[in-house]
């Protein structure tokens, strides 16, 4: 079930990015001078100690936890070495409360920023913790208001890149006044998941 999502998800983002092509400078985290392709790797960041305890088909070196900052940086430098551009992590909206993902993020942006390396979330709408349209909502102000104007987060032309996963739970016309609610400018860049051209009357 793992390797189908982990699949499903691979074969989302090579779709999404397959018109930006040939690109051959390195990618800033905010001076982004219009690349052609970007490169990037889904990051988990809800390792704990007990995670290690499960079977794992591969361990890394150094066994870590996601909140360990100097942990992020190792991971930060191994993928720019790796030549990727930038690290998406799902994100399960701003609740500290039981949610690793949200405080693991902001340490992903600012080891990304002292790196000069990018990041970006990847809004994961079949969260517990965005159940609602209301969560939705106070999810995307927090993101368009504070972490998307961070250092390190992932921007193309000076937009920021915001993923989604699971947008299916929502409505069109939910999304399109969510939208006009928090980004009525187009300021952000919105990838949503799948092959369907639907969505792009609200989606990029």
């Amino acid at each position: 079930m793992h390797s189908q999502r982990c699949k499903q998800l691979l074969r989302t983002f090579v779709l999404l990015l397959l018109p930006m092509l040939c690109r051959t400078t390195p990618l800033g985290a905010q001076d982004n001078e219009s690349p052609e392709r970007l490169i990037l790797a889904l990051y988990r960041a809800d390792i704990v100690w007990s995670t290690w305890a499960e079977p794992h088909c591969d361990l890394p070196p150094g066994l870590y936890v996601s909140a360990d900052a100097s942990a992020v940086g190792r991971h930060v430098e191994e993928a720019q070495a790796a030549g990727i551009d930038a690290l998406v992590q799902t994100w399960y909206g701003p609740s500290m409360a039981a949610n690793p993902a949200a405080p693991n993020f902001r340490i992903l942006l600012e080891q990304a920023a002292l790196a000069g390396f990018a990041a970006a979330a990847q809004v994961d709408v079949t969260s517990p913790l965005l159940s609602t349209t209301d969560e939705v909502l106070s999810a995307l102000e927090t993101l368009g208001d504070d972490l998307t104007r961070r250092p390190g987060y992932l921007t193309l032309r000076g937009r920021p890149i915001v993923f989604f996963l699971g947008q299916q739970r929502l409505s069109l016309g939910a999304w399109e006044a969510l939208r006009a609610r928090v980004d009525p400018s187009r300021r952000q860049i919105w990838i949503a998941e799948g092959e369907s051209t639907e969505v792009l009357g609200v989606f990029d």
